[in-house]
């Protein structure tokens, strides 16, 4: 079955954007080889995230 999981978190500190390219990637990497998709916000210090896939393997994610 198919879900989309949605959540907010907070950065303990400022990141830079080479710190936010460094997640990024590595999120892309790794979603891929599960066939999760979804997409990456960054705002002052919050981060939005939507993973969309399996139930199982999003909620192993």
């Amino acid at each position: 079955m198919l879900v989309r999981l949605i959540y907010i978190s907070y950065a303990n500190s400022v990141m830079s954007e080479e710190e936010i390219q460094a997640i990024l990637e590595k999120s892309k990497i790794n979603n891929a080889s599960k066939q999760i998709t979804g997409l990456l916000m960054y705002s002052e210090r919050y981060f939005f995230q939507c993973l969309e896939g399996e139930r199982r393997v999003v909620n192993q994610t």
